[in-house]
């Protein structure tokens, strides 16, 4: 049998008024949108994390094609006085895997202004 005096306090308690701390206020939205809020940079770190490693393989598959053309005969490799292949395939290689390279550092650049 439970005693009266812990019944009615119990009661009491119950029914007690929230404290000022524990009041829906009208920065509830305000506090929402802070907490949530904070996901959205991360959302967009990852994504940028995600879109740079595929950009990364992709400069990589160019420049081991580049490799790969430049090792069954090294005269495709050769460079003139500016610097560029002479080959024009191979400085078409080149030039994407400098590309995908280069995006994939942009997005570096950006997630770390997050």
């Amino acid at each position: 049998m439970i005693r009266p005096v812990g019944l009615v306090t119990a009661l009491v308690l119950a029914l007690a008024p929230r404290g000022s701390a524990q009041q829906d206020s009208t920065g509830s939205f305000r506090r929402a949108v802070v907490h949530y809020g904070k996901w959205l940079p991360v959302a967009v770190a990852v994504v940028f994390t995600a879109m740079g490693a595929h950009e990364h393989d992709n400069a990589q598959r160019e420049f081991d094609r580049l490799l790969a053309l430049c090792r069954a005969d090294i005269a495709d490799c050769a460079l003139g006085s500016d610097g560029r292949y002479l080959n024009p395939t191979a400085e078409q290689l080149y030039q994407a895997s400098v590309i995908f390279d280069w995006a994939g550092g942009a997005r570096v650049g950006v997630r770390v202004t997050f």
